[in-house]
């Protein structure tokens, strides 16, 4: 009994240390990673086709987030629900009355008929829709749906001063007219497209203060729902900042945005520090912590893994495999003479990955890039330079490349493999590693008793070894030099 409910029992994380952030086991981490995703699951609405709608209304009322739209259906259904009651109450109180006739909309006291509910646009829009003869248009109590969200189309007609500010054309002074043609020409689609190219725009550091002291020389009317006051509040999102005009009763004037979206869901802001971190070779860390001394919003280290993962790598990989196949294209025919080296990323045994390079020796053009995993050569790190080495010069073969000679460090096991595997190819050694081994040779003679003279003659006989390469083209002219 005790043992069954033990197991059914989710295991409690490892005590947390002082000073140490708590660390979880690998099924800890599943279950509280598919905890996570099941919450963010409830959050979800699947709109499946009705998506374009969807995101054609969100343009119209020239809105950022989602939830602002959900927020205006929802209100605008509660809105023709309230409706309802209201002619319902209008037919009980004729009944009883029997002689007169109450209007819900003239006579009913505006505190009963709008409680808890919000004015919307759409209602101005349905009050305009009565026939010539001034008859009310009746609402059935069993309603659709669907035909209220056809009433948004007629917002494409509104202003936006008139829609989003609650600005309206009957203004004594030209003064709010101005205001209003000037809000229209600035105001833009704040989201790219395909088309349209920012990567040669500028971007700039703004202040806080500076930006709500701009923002407060726009002169906001009242809210249009309930006519109230409206304040202008401040959202850091990541490196993107929002300024949203709102009333005490939570009505949203207008938003807006220091970066323009991305596709509609990615602020350009975001993507641009993301890519300069990776093109520039730092570190996330390192750039994290600058902008924290700054107090610069900057991008989490989630968004920036999002982001390199999505975004950035696909798009470097797919460059690189252009660029590649555009170079192996120029040297087909030609008989190339590439140099090899590899880089680990730590030293000795304790290497995990061995980064291999192949470059033309005429063109100065990267040809290849091979990537080995200790564990591909049975966890011997010696041997990853091999591998390396062996699979970048196999794929340059299979694409017809014509390698007459490859340059490489004197490394005792790429020389047998190109003898044993490769042996059309002719293997020459780097004359850096040959210069740099010869001076270590003579530094380590010079030490001796009766040769301490030749330390003064190391650099001499180092230079003399370059030109000797540099003026022979053969082993045997190099002979005859030396």
């Amino acid at each position: 009994m005790s043992s069954s409910s033990s197991s059914s029992s989710s295991p409690s994380p490892p005590p947390r240390r002082p000073g140490r952030p708590t660390i979880y086991s690998p099924s800890e981490k599943k279950r509280r990673r598919k905890s996570l995703e099941r919450k963010r699951a409830q959050s979800r609405i699947c709109i499946r086709e009705q998506i374009g709608r969807w995101m054609s209304l969100r343009e119209r009322l020239n809105v950022f987030s989602h939830a602002e739209v959900a927020k205006f259906l929802l209100d605008l259904y509660d809105n023709y629900e309230n409706r309802d009651v209201c002619k319902e109450s209008e037919v009980k109180i004729q009944e009883a009355d029997g002689n007169s006739t109450l209007n819900a909309e003239e006579d009913v006291p505006e505190t009963s008929l709008t409680a808890g509910t919000e004015r919307l646009p759409c209602e101005d829009l349905e009050d305009e829709s009565t026939d010539s003869s001034g008859e009310e248009c009746t609402i059935d109590n069993e309603y659709d749906l669907s035909k209220s969200f056809s009433s948004v189309k007629h917002l494409k007609n509104v202003s936006i001063a008139e829609d989003i500010l609650g600005i309206t054309d009957e203004c004594d002074d030209g003064s709010q007219g101005d205001f209003i043609e000037t809000f229209e020409e600035t105001t833009h689609d704040m989201t790219l497209d395909d088309t349209q190219d920012i990567s040669h725009e500028k971007i700039h550091i703004v202040y806080e203060r500076s930006l709500l002291q701009l923002a407060k020389k726009i002169v906001v009317p009242k809210c249009m729902f309930c006519a109230g006051e409206v304040d202008i509040s401040v959202q850091p999102v990541s490196s993107c900042v929002h300024l949203i005009w709102k009333c005490s009763a939570g009505h949203i004037a207008f938003e807006w945005s220091s970066q323009p979206l991305v596709k509609g869901q990615t602020h350009a802001g975001d993507l641009a520090l993301s890519s300069a971190i990776i093109l520039s070779g730092n570190n996330f860390g390192k750039i994290s912590q600058m902008a924290n001394f700054m107090k610069l919003t900057f991008v989490s280290a989630s968004t920036f893994f999002r982001m390199q993962r999505h975004f950035i790598v696909p798009t470097i990989e797919s460059f690189w495999c252009r660029m590649k196949q555009h170079i192996l294209e120029e040297l087909h025919g030609k008989e190339v003479v590439i140099m090899g080296d590899g880089r680990m990323d730590g030293p000795g045994h304790s290497a995990q990955y061995c980064v291999y390079s192949f470059m033309d020796l005429e063109t100065k053009q990267i040809l290849a890039i091979e990537i080995v995993d200790k564990r591909k050569t049975q966890l011997n790190s010696p041997f990853m330079e091999k591998e390396a080495f062996r699979r970048g010069l196999q794929k340059l073969l299979d694409e017809q490349l014509m390698i007459k000679e490859v340059v490489t460090d004197s490394h005792a096991q790429i020389s047998a493999l190109i003898t044993k595997k490769f042996p059309c190819v002719i293997h020459s050694y780097d004359i850096w590693g040959g210069a740099k081994n010869l001076g270590n040779k003579l530094i380590e003679a010079s030490r001796q008793k009766d040769c301490r003279r030749l330390l003064h003659w190391c650099s001499d006989i180092v230079n003399y070894f370059w030109f000797c390469c540099k003026e022979a083209n053969s082993y045997e002219k190099f002979i005859i030099h030396i």
